[in-house]
C-alpha cells in the first residue's frame, strides 16, 4: 500500500514538473500596440534563412490600415521592426494573409478589405509585393509595395479574405477568394469564390481565373482555404459552403490542354472545413473543421478515391475552432491552433501518429495576457521551435479594451524540423 501512495506521489511529481518545464518553453516576443507596430494580426509566420520571422497585421500601422512587420532573432533576443504601412484606398487594407517569399526574394502577400482607390473605383482586396530597400539605407526606409493586382469583383472574384498564396517552381503565384466569380445561381450576386492565377510577363502580372465556383452538384463555394500544391501540379483546397451536403467539400483542380478540370474528393457531412490544406510526404492531405464538430481530418488516397479519418476531436476538450493551417514535422507530428475555449483564448497543440492512433498534446493555454485568440495558425524552424501569432491578447488595455492587440508567441524545442 505503502509503495503504491510512493509511485503515485512520485507519478505525480512528474506530472507537475512535465506542466512546469512546459510552461517555461513558452514566451513573447513582440506585444501589439495598435502603433506604428500594427495590431490583430490574423496572419501566421514566415521564416528566412535566417531564421527571421516575417508577418502581417490587419490593422495599425502609420494610417491604422495594416502593416508587414520583422522580428530578426539577435544574441540578445528578438527585434522588431515595421517593414511597411497600408495606406489605404489605392495603396491596400488590411493585410489578411501570411506574407511568402518569392523566387527573386521579395515578399507576397494580400489585403482584404476593401477600398476606393479612385473617385468611383473600389477595389475588394489586393495582392501585393514589398522589396527591400537598398542596402545603404538599412533599416532607417521602408520597404517599396508594387500592387500585381486589385480584386474588382464580380465575375473576376473579390474578396481574398485570410487565405494564404503560393508559388508553384515556375514562379506563377495562386490564391482563392471567397466570392465573385459565379454571379446568380446558387450564390445570388455575391458569387461562389474564385480559383485564380497570376503569371509574370516581364515587369507585369497577368490574372487569370482557373475555376469558378458554382455551389451546385457536388461543387463548393466559398473557398476558405489557400492552395496547396500536390506533386503532380494539382491544386488543392476547401470550401464553407456547397458540396453534396451543403457543408462544404474538399477539391481538386487538374490542368489540362483544354483548362482546369474540378474534382470533389470529399464532401462535409455536418461541418465545414476551417484553414488550409497540408500534404505530407506520403501524399496524405490534413486539414480541419470548426465549430460543433472541431476536428483534424486526414485525407488518403484509396482505390483511386479519397479516404477521410478523423485523427482528433475536440469535443470534450472544451476547445472550439481549430482554423489554423496545420505544419507537419519531419517526424510526422501535426501542430496547429484551436481559436477559442481552454482558459479562454484557445491553444497549442500537438498531434503524434501511434499504433493505436494519434495522441493529442496540450501545447499551452493562452487566457489573455498571453495572447487570445491564435487565428494564423503555426510555423517550425529547423530547431523544433514552434513560432505563432494571436488576433487578441497582451496588452488588454488596447484595441477595444479588454480584447488586445495580439502578440508573437514562440514555444521552444517541441518538435522535430519542418518538412519542405
Amino acid at each position: 500500500m505503502e509503495t503504491t501512495g510512493l509511485r503515485t506521489r512520485l507519478l505525480l511529481l512528474l506530472l507537475l514538473t512535465a506542466s512546469y518545464a512546459q510552461a517555461q518553453e513558452f514566451q513573447i516576443l513582440h506585444i501589439f500596440t495598435d502603433g506604428p507596430d500594427g495590431a490583430v494580426p490574423v496572419a501566421g509566420l514566415t521564416l528566412d534563412q535566417g531564421g527571421n520571422l516575417y508577418g502581417a497585421a490587419l490593422g495599425g500601422g502609420l494610417s491604422g490600415n495594416g502593416t508587414v512587420f520583422r522580428l530578426t532573432h539577435t544574441d540578445s533576443g528578438w527585434s522588431f521592426a515595421t517593414l511597411y504601412s497600408f495606406r489605404g484606398g489605392y495603396d491596400g487594407t488590411g493585410a489578411g494573409s501570411n506574407v511568402i517569399f518569392g523566387p527573386d526574394g521579395d515578399l507576397y502577400g494580400t489585403t482584404t478589405l476593401p477600398g476606393f482607390y479612385g473617385p468611383t473605383a473600389q477595389a475588394w482586396g489586393t495582392v501585393y509585393k514589398l522589396s527591400p530597400p537598398p542596402p545603404s539605407c538599412k533599416d532607417a526606409c521602408a520597404w517599396s509595395e508594387t500592387i500585381l493586382h486589385r480584386f474588382l469583383g464580380r465575375t473576376q472574384g473579390y474578396d481574398p479574405g485570410y487565405l494564404n498564396i503560393v508559388f508553384d517552381a515556375a514562379g506563377n503565384i495562386y490564391g482563392t477568394t471567397m466570392y465573385g466569380g459565379d454571379i446568380g445561381g446558387n450564390c445570388f450576386d455575391d458569387g461562389c469564390g474564385v480559383v485564380y492565377e497570376l503569371t509574370q510577363i516581364g515587369e507585369d502580372w497577368s490574372y487569370s481565373v482557373l475555376y469558378r465556383f458554382t455551389g451546385q452538384g457536388s461543387d463548393g463555394n466559398v473557398p476558405i482555404s489557400g492552395i496547396a500544391l500536390g506533386q503532380q501540379g494539382n491544386l488543392y483546397g476547401a470550401t464553407e459552403y456547397g458540396g453534396l451536403y451543403e457543408s462544404g467539400n474538399v477539391y481538386e483542380l487538374i490542368p489540362s490542354p483544354a483548362g482546369w478540370a474540378e474534382n470533389t474528393i470529399y464532401s462535409f457531412g455536418g461541418y465545414p472545413a476551417e484553414g488550409s490544406l497540408t500534404f505530407d510526404r506520403a501524399g496524405n492531405l490534413y486539414g480541419t473543421t470548426c465549430c460543433g464538430g472541431a476536428q483534424v481530418y486526414e485525407l488518403s488516397r484509396l482505390n483511386g478515391g479519397w479516404m477521410l479519418t478523423t485523427i482528433h476531436d475536440f469535443y470534450g476538450d472544451g476547445y472550439f475552432i481549430p482554423n489554423g493551417d496545420l505544419v507537419v514535422d519531419e517526424a510526422g507530428n501535426l501542430y496547429g491552433t484551436t481559436y477559442n475555449g481552454g482558459t479562454g483564448g484557445g491553444n497549442v497543440f500537438k498531434l503524434t501518429p501511434g499504433i493505436g492512433g494519434w495522441i493529442y498534446t496540450d501545447l499551452h493555454d493562452f487566457h489573455g495576457p498571453d495572447g487570445a485568440s491564435p487565428f494564423g495558425g503555426v510555423t517550425l524552424d529547423a530547431n523544433g521551435n514552434i513560432f505563432g501569432t494571436t488576433a487578441r491578447g497582451g496588452d488588454m488595455f488596447g484595441c477595444a479594451p479588454p480584447s488586445g492587440c495580439g502578440v508573437v508567441w514562440e514555444i521552444a524545442g517541441v518538435g522535430a524540423p519542418h518538412k519542405n
